[in-house]
């Protein structure tokens, strides 16, 4: 019985040093700028200017503009992920580009050498400040759509509640960060010890404006179902899901979602 409460209790001792390891250590494990992201496309660029976004914490971040070809054209600001730096991910926004919109790439505090820890409140800071920039360029009335990748997704949330944009593009998304570290560590009490926890199921639930989720069926990293419940969650009456069934999480690139954005935005920017 002595042996069996000691295992027991060295058992307990190792998950409870794991929790606090992870509790310490989870804005490194959550936010991996210094990764790259699809290496194999790093060249393929669209035409663009480093521009200078001032957040409302007074950091100075670089990010990459091209304007609209024309006035009246929308502006899409693109929101990563986790990982890589904004160039990584020029090659996902070529075709928009090409078809005439104006595309921001958003700065993140921490990415890309630009100064600053990336937090929940930050990002929301940041991409604040990439929506001044744009109206900065082309009015306070810009027709201006958020399209977020991955935690890009929950950050074009939380900011739609801040800033209603013209029209939203999901990709990859989730309901919360807390629900994917759950669903990634079972085993694991996530959702206790996690701080940033991106609640977009929650902030969605207000949202009126068109909004686009875009999810692959052999997503290992969000599962479908998250965005199943983000659709239903959104008030909105112009919503639509569009699943790939062999797409995953950030590859849907491949399936030609360039087209379909193109065409889903250009809808909603004439309404």
């Amino acid at each position: 019985m002595k042996l069996y409460l000691v295992i027991l209790g060295a058992i307990l001792l190792i998950y409870l040093l794991i929790c606090i390891c992870i509790y310490k250590n989870q804005e490194k494990m959550m936010y991996h700028p210094n990764k790259s992201f699809h290496p194999e496309f790093k060249n393929i660029k669209f035409p663009n200017k480093t521009v200078f976004l001032k957040t409302g914490d007074k950091l100075t971040l670089k990010a990459y503009y091209s304007a609209p070809k024309y006035e009246d054209m929308p502006t899409i600001i693109f929101f990563q992920g986790n990982t890589g730096n904004p160039q990584d991910h020029m090659y996902k926004l070529v075709p928009l580009v090409e078809a005439g919109f104006g595309v921001l790439i958003a700065g993140y505090r921490g990415f890309d050498k630009n100064p600053g820890k990336p937090t929940e409140e930050g990002l929301l800071l940041d991409a604040m400040a990439a929506v001044s920039y744009v109206r900065s360029q082309s009015g306070e009335k810009a027709k201006i759509f958020y399209y977020g990748l991955s935690l890009g997704t929950a950050v074009s949330v939380k900011l739609s509640t801040e800033i209603e944009p013209m029209g939203m593009i999901l990709e990859g998304g989730f309901t919360s960060l807390a629900n994917v570290g759950q669903y990634k560590y079972k085993w694991l009490p996530v959702k206790f010890i996690i701080r940033d926890k991106y609640d977009s199921l929650t902030k969605i639930k207000n949202y009126k404006n068109p909004v686009l989720f875009l999810h692959g069926k052999e997503d290992k990293t969000v599962p479908f179902l998250m965005a199943e419940q983000m659709l239903n969650a959104t008030i909105s009456e112009d919503k639509q899901l569009i699943s790939y069934e062999n797409g995953g999480h950030t590859d849907l690139d491949q399936f030609d979602i360039a087209t379909t954005i193109i065409k889903w935005v250009g809808e909603k920017s004439v309404k």
